[in-house]
């Protein structure tokens, strides 16, 4: 069994790694597992098979620690709305728009705070960036009790160029915390724009932006507890191994035994 995480196209080096997965896959040699609607698109569309299983990504509950009351002091201040990135530093990520985006807001009058989590940020290419970045942007590192971050922000930003399904995106379901993304991937496939979060046009950055500056005008629109009831029922871990372990079970018994996981 493999898992195809990002775009089936993305995902190889060269021909010969593309005619070999082709192979294994149209065989069932190797059961390719898909992980949103625009991965199973993209695979078949590249590998020309329909011999794939779609499994969305599934993610345990993200539970805070002793220190949320802490980070909610760190980032709520009054009057201020705080938003959340939660990523390494790269390309894929493209925090050079969210950076940008940003000072734009602030420079509109908005009281806003962005909260950057991840690492990464120490490169050369990655300090240009937090030059640029006003005092309203913090970069805080990699951090061990994200849960805490995500429980205490008003909205968590994802501005990547491509993705399969984001786990953070999963998290920020979670935890109620509100996302506006980018149409990267399988994240159109997850967010119904004004509805479970905010989904920008394109990837430019004024449409971005847009996106921003509606949540800000309109940010008790959403409920946060469909966001959690979203997670429990859709992307929590339980959900996913259930349907791993049926696909397992599937091609051990041809279909003759199904289960259901009740905890994990």
């Amino acid at each position: 069994f493999h898992t195809i995480h990002n775009d089936a196209p993305k995902e190889i080096s060269n021909k010969f790694e593309f005619y070999l997965r082709r192979f294994f896959y149209s065989t069932s040699i190797v059961r390719a597992i898909t992980i949103s609607k625009d991965t199973s698109s993209s695979f078949l569309k590249f590998y020309k098979t329909t011999k794939f299983k779609e499994i969305l990504n599934g993610r345990s509950f993200p539970k805070t620690t002793s220190k949320l009351e802490a980070v909610k002091a760190e980032i709520q201040q009054p009057d201020y709305t705080s938003f959340i990135h939660v990523g390494r530093f790269s390309n894929q990520k493209n925090q050079e728009v969210l950076v940008s985006v940003f000072n734009k807001i602030v420079a509109k009058g908005y009281k806003v705070k962005l909260f950057v989590i991840g690492p990464g940020f120490d490169s050369q290419t990655a300090k240009k960036l937090k030059e640029k970045a006003g005092d309203h942007i913090h970069f805080l590192g990699s951090k061990h009790n994200i849960a805490d971050y995500y429980h205490a922000a008003d909205a968590f930003c994802l501005s990547s160029v491509h993705e399969g399904m984001p786990i953070t995106l999963i998290e920020a379901f979670a935890c109620g915390c509100i996302p506006i993304c980018t149409p990267a991937g399988g994240v159109k496939n997850m967010i119904t724009d004004g509805k479970n979060g905010y989904l920008s046009n394109s990837f430019s950055e004024e449409d971005y932006c847009n996106k921003v500056k509606t949540f800000l005008k309109h940010k008790d629109k959403i409920d946060r507890n469909h966001l959690k009831e979203l997670f429990y029922s859709t992307y929590h871990m339980n959900v996913c191994a259930t349907n791993y372990i049926n696909v397992y079970l599937e091609n051990l018994s041809h279909g003759s035994e199904k289960i259901a996981i009740k905890s994990i």
